[in-house]
């Protein structure tokens, strides 16, 4: 990437740092998937039953090793492949993205700003259809990002088709 001096050299490690943080968390759901498609319904239920049967042993009311477990036994094959898939694409676009904007390839960047609509896109239905916390503020970061990359891409009219 070119330096960039002045103003906007903060907002520009912003970017830097963001985009850095997309990419890492893209390389960990690569990681997820393939874990998703060889670690097996029953393996995951061993697990979450292996990791909680100490404290559910002297609190059988412990309300975090009850819920680890309960997701433990709550998974079944075809959600785990559908998490596999998932995991799989989300990851991939991430991880090439950033690898292309971090080499300054200037067709990465409305190709991120499309990707990024659409994680957000996707993330603001799943709020409507079932709010948490976590999706708040991977969609509140990811448009964050998006302004980001728009912002970096039009500092620079090189980088433009």
């Amino acid at each position: 990437m070119k330096k960039v001096r002045g103003e906007t050299q903060l907002l520009h490690r912003t970017f830097m740092l963001g985009i850095g943080a997309k990419g890492l968390f893209g390389a960990i759901e690569l990681i997820g998937a393939v874990l998703s498609f060889v670690i097996s319904p029953m393996q995951i239920h061993a697990f979450a039953t292996w990791l909680t049967a100490k404290e559910i042993q002297e609190d059988p009311n412990a309300v975090i090793a009850q819920f680890i477990l309960h997701l433990g036994t709550s998974v079944n094959l075809s959600q785990t492949h559908y998490v596999a898939i998932y995991l799989a694409i989300h990851g991939l676009v991430k991880v090439l993205l950033v690898w292309a904007l971090l080499r300054d390839k200037r067709w990465a960047y409305p190709w991120m700003l499309v990707a990024l609509i659409a994680f957000i896109a996707t993330q603001t239905w799943q709020l409507v259809t079932g709010f948490t916390w976590g999706i708040a503020l991977l969609t509140a970061f990811d448009v964050f990002i998006l302004w980001l990359t728009y912002r970096e891409w039009n500092l620079h009219p090189d980088r433009r088709g």
